[in-house]
């Protein structure tokens, strides 16, 4: 299992715990929803039946909170997260055995619903995974004691399920171990999700003690998970079952593994065998220990030895081990005689928790557990191993030979490691030829060991040169020059100092530059070498400058002018005549004024030197002027104009273009007429220039209208309207304001419509400008209504009276007098209450006036009569009927089918009526309404169920008119 596809899942302690809750019990199930919410689903509950608690636990909600119960109680059953945000709940043991059935846990509705899909074959105890296309393969499982080989396929789209096709991909999760020491880290490593997807990793536990935990972890490129996060264990989590749920946050795709808490008796540092001789005695240790959360009691151990070897310590009686703790035994083995066997550690002990036993980490664990290892004894016949170097080539060091040294050792099986002597000794000095030397070692048995080898020393060292002379000589002429470098020296180890033969020689002529010498050394034994140095014979001398030129040029431009000052030589000792380079070279320009011109002479040997010389170039030519302006301008004002002639230039040989100063300047106001203007233009260097011309100033504009009236006038009558628009004038640049002559002259009549206006203004210089404008008269005023007065009408008939009124005029100040159309017609039948009648009337223009008046059909009648008084002070028995009546009189006497109703408001809650009338009971009306009987309106009002107190009595009908008498009723 590679690395890169783990994840780690450290076990540490935690103080979070879950409240007791039927929820999460042996054997329940929990799923995530989208927003990683985990739902905790069934199990057995608090007295060991199915349950269909469920809990919720949102991020970071240590309490959880209940949601809706499964339809049918369930353990051992599946929960596994849709790709609709829903959880499918399949099959588990409802107390009597493996069920089919299916629910769907809604987050909308925080419970389940029960699917119309069931299991062809029931189980509890199976694994139900997501796959990439949202189904849900459903594997395994038992029914009873009997194992489930067939597998289902649920789909949700459908809600139906069937048997599962072959060759369905699936994602896998597995862990490195099924059991875990606290503090161990868990690998785990998963396949089959889909490449850089989210993977949520939620961590169950059964029996529920901590609140479920969801981490995240990105698949690879290759769909395989590995991140590394933390499972939280506390003591009480001993013998736990702990399940990892997958669950891929796009593909959807699940997977499952589980892994358990058991307590654990270690065992470790038993060696892997051991090898003893007769007689001889050695000590093995082993460590046993216990899980930090799991103590042992009782802890036995056995040690069984092969025939041959016998115990040389005690066998520890039985004893406690706590918590966490561990104890270490060391252990003696004596050989008696040759054997060959297996030691074996046997141990055992009890613990509250399942148990098993382990040799280390990697060993699978079992309930119990046998530990050992192999073991041998054998006679002592053997001589010691004795070990010394190759044979040896030595250098000599001198005519006597050479120092040298060696190391050896011998190795017994019995007896270890021994001492060894060897003739001739190591650290002595060994002739020139070749010694063999001797080593030999005992052990306690008297067994000797023995090894030889050879020294061989010799003469292969050539002589050594010492520093090398490297001589440096100045030339003396175009051949170089003659060097001694001396006598040069070698040293042999063997012979001593050596003269060398060197070519070339010392005392020769060199040429200039860099001459290899090379020098021979031979000892007495052939053995020769050979050196290498460099006479170097060089040029350090620079040339030599004569006189230097120093030119005086007139400039031919702005840029200086052009000067070719010849070749520049230089002599040199070595290379005789040399051409000088210079900057600024000969033929190049030179700015107006002094320039330093440097030259340099190099000869081959690169020997530089440098001379300078000033090149002057001078300026004393005067500027020239080109075309001069001849401006005419347009006068602005009575002081004649501005005028921007522009800047006035010379040419200059050298500063090229010269502005020059002018009198009067440009920008200055010029009076009408002709004015000259003279320019002086001067170089850099003073040399200047004069010259001359005319500046003329005309006036040719006419004068400017500038905003022109346009009245807008409403008409006074048929012929339009008066129209004053005031004094028209322009402007002019020289005379100023001029008053123009325009037609119609204002004050005119204007008709109605637009009319348009033609103005002319001209100055003093002849020049005229025309303008025209509109003066537009309109007629915007509407008729002028005159209304008829509101008018209050006695209703002849339940549905009003016929109304009669004058008819209605308007009024135009131009279209004069017409009659209005009203919203309803004089003669017309007018319903009961106020209606509002409005009057329009529109003139020629579009123009359209409006009035308005009321017109009110009221009932006329008679109040209401007794036992009911007027003067708001009858008084009646509570609980009595009470004749309410009333007649129509005037102009509604005939009205009989009048839709009259009562209403009843309690005012006061101390009666205050003094007339108590006595009522003669009667049946009470029902409803609201009147009745028409006899000629009068009547309506029996019953009170019983009144309190004492005043009333209102409010009598509606149905023409806007308030009616309302007061009544008093005692108790």
């Amino acid at each position: 299992m590679s690395r890169s596809s783990l994840f780690a899942l450290a076990v540490l302690v935690s103080t979070t715990s879950v409240q007791a809750q039927d929820a999460g019990g042996p054997g329940h199930a929990s799923a995530l929803l989208p927003d990683q919410t985990v739902v905790v689903i069934g199990g057995t509950g608090a007295d060991g039946t199915p349950t269909g608690a469920t809990l919720t636990y949102a991020p970071l909600d240590a309490a959880g909170s209940p949601a809706g119960a499964l339809g049918v109680p369930r353990a051992y059953h599946s929960a596994t997260s849709l790709y609709d945000g829903r959880i499918v709940v399949i099959g588990g043991n409802d107390g009597a055995g493996a069920i089919g059935s299916i629910e769907l846990f809604d987050p909308l509705l925080n419970g389940f619903r029960p699917s119309a899909a069931t299991l062809a074959a029931p189980r509890q105890q199976h694994q139900a995974i997501a796959l990439a296309d949202g189904r849900v393969l459903v594997r395994g499982g038992r029914d009873g004691a009997v194992p489930v080989t067939t597998d289902e396929v649920y789909d949700p789209r459908t809600d139906t399920i069937g048997p599962a096709p072959a060759g369905l991909a699936v994602a896998t999760v597995t862990t490195d171990r099924p059991d875990y020491l606290p503090g161990d880290t868990v690998y785990v490593s998963g396949a089959g999700f889909a490449p850089g997807e989210t993977v949520l990793l939620l961590i169950d536990e059964e029996p529920l003690q901590h609140v479920p935990r969801v981490f995240t972890s990105v698949a690879n490129d290759r769909g395989e998970v590995w991140d590394f996060t933390t499972l939280l264990v506390e003591p009480r989590d001993l013998g736990a079952s702990f399940t990892l749920h997958a669950v891929g946050a796009s593909s959807g795709l699940t997977a499952d593994v589980g892994f358990t808490d058991g307590a654990v008796l270690q065992v470790t540092g038993l060696p892997g065998s051991l090898s003893l001789v007769v007689g001889d005695v050695q000590t093995f240790t082993f460590r046993i220990s216990t899980k930090k959360d799991a103590p042992f009691r009782n802890v036995q151990v056995s040690v069984a030895l092969p025939a041959g070897l016998e115990g040389a310590s005690a066998i520890p009686p039985p004893f406690d081990l706590g918590a966490g703790a561990d104890v270490t035994f060391p252990f003696a083995v004596r050989a008696a005689a040759p054997a060959s066997g297996t030691i074996t550690i046997g141990v055992a002990g009890t613990s509250a928790n399942p148990a098993v036993v382990c040799s280390d980490k990697n060993d699978p664990c079992s309930d119990a557990k046998t530990l050992g290892f192999t073991v041998t004894a054998r006679s002592d016949t053997t001589p010691p191993v004795v070990t010394v170097p190759g044979d040896m080539t030595v250098e000599a060091a001198s005519r006597d030979g050479a120092l040298v040294t060696f190391s050896s050792s011998a190795t017994d099986d019995v007896s270890g490691s021994v001492p060894v002597t060897c003739t001739p000794p190591s650290g002595g000095t060994f002739a020139l030829a070749t010694t063999t030397v001797t080593c030999r070692a005992n052990d306690a048995a008297g067994n000797t060991g023995t090894a030889s080898f050879t020294i061989t020393v010799r003469d292969t060292t050539r002589p050594t040169f010492g520093v090398l002379p490297a001589p440096v000589v100045e030339a003396t002429g175009p051949d170089g020059a003659a060097v001694d470098f001396g006598a040069v020296k070698a040293t042999d180890a063997v012979d001593g100092e050596i003269t060398a033969t060197c070519v070339p020689a010392s005392g020769t002529t060199f040429a200039v530059g860099n001459t290899e010498v090379t020098c021979t050394a031979a000892d007495h034994a052939t053995n020769a070498a050979t050196a290498r140095f460099t006479v170097t014979v060089r040029d350090t001398t620079p040339p030599a400058f004569g006189a230097l030129p120093a030119p005086v040029v007139e400039a031919t431009g702005p840029a200086g002018a052009v000067v070719d000052f010849g070749t520049v030589k230089a002599t040199d000792l070595v290379d005789g005549e040399i051409t000088a380079t210079c900057t600024p070279g000969s033929g190049t320009t030179f700015a107006v004024g002094r320039t330093q011109v440097t030259c340099t002479a190099t000869d081959r040997a690169t020997n530089s030197a440098a001379a300078t010389f000033t090149v002057t170039v001078r300026d004393t030519t005067p500027p020239a002027f080109g075309a001069l302006p001849a401006p005419v301008v347009e006068a602005t004002g009575p002081g004649g104009a501005l005028v921007d002639y522009g800047a006035v230039k010379a040419t200059d040989v050298v500063d090229g273009e010269v502005t020059a100063t002018c009198t009067p300047a440009s920008n200055t106001t010029f009076a009408l007429g002709k004015t000259e203007v003279t320019c002086t233009a001067a170089d850099r260097a003073t040399n200047s220039a004069t010259a001359k011309f005319t500046v003329t100033v005309r006036d040719t504009t006419p004068p400017i209208f500038g905003a022109l009236p346009a009245p807008v006038v409403e008409a006074t009558g048929p012929n339009g309207a008066v129209v004053t628009y005031g004094v028209v004038d322009a402007a002019d640049l020289v005379d100023g304001t001029v008053v123009a002559s325009c037609s119609p002259a204002s004050g005119s009549t204007f008709a109605l419509g637009a009319t348009p206006v033609s103005c002319t203004a001209t100055d003093r210089a002849g020049n005229s400008a025309p303008a025209t404008f509109t003066v537009t008269v309109r007629d915007t005023t509407p008729p002028a209504i005159s209304a008829p007065p509101d008018l209050v009408v006695e209703a002849t008939a339940a549905t009003g009276a016929v109304v009669a009124y004058a008819d209605v005029y308007a009024t135009d100040l131009v279209s004069g007098v017409s009659k209005a159309s009203c919203t309803q017609a004089s003669g017309s039948t007018f319903a009961p209450g106020v209606t509002v009648v409005t009057c329009a009337a529109t003139d020629g223009a579009g123009n359209t006036g409006h009035a308005s008046f009321d017109v009110w059909v009221q009932f006329s009648w008679s109040g209401l009569l007794q036992p009911i008084g007027r003067e708001n002070n009858s008084a009646f028995k509570a609980g009595s009927t009470i004749p309410v009546k009333f007649t129509l009189d005037g102009a509604s006497a005939g009205v009989t089918e009048l839709r009259a109703a009562i209403a009843v408001f309690r005012v006061g809650n101390e009666p205050t009526g003094t007339a108590l009338e006595d009522v003669t009971e009667t049946v009470p009306d029902t409803g609201t309404l009147f009745r028409h009987d006899s000629g009068q309106y009547i309506y029996n009002l019953s009170t019983k169920g009144y309190v004492g107190g005043d009333y209102w009595i409010y009598v509606n009908l149905g023409d806007g008119l308030a009616r309302a008498t007061k009544i008093s009723l005692r108790k």
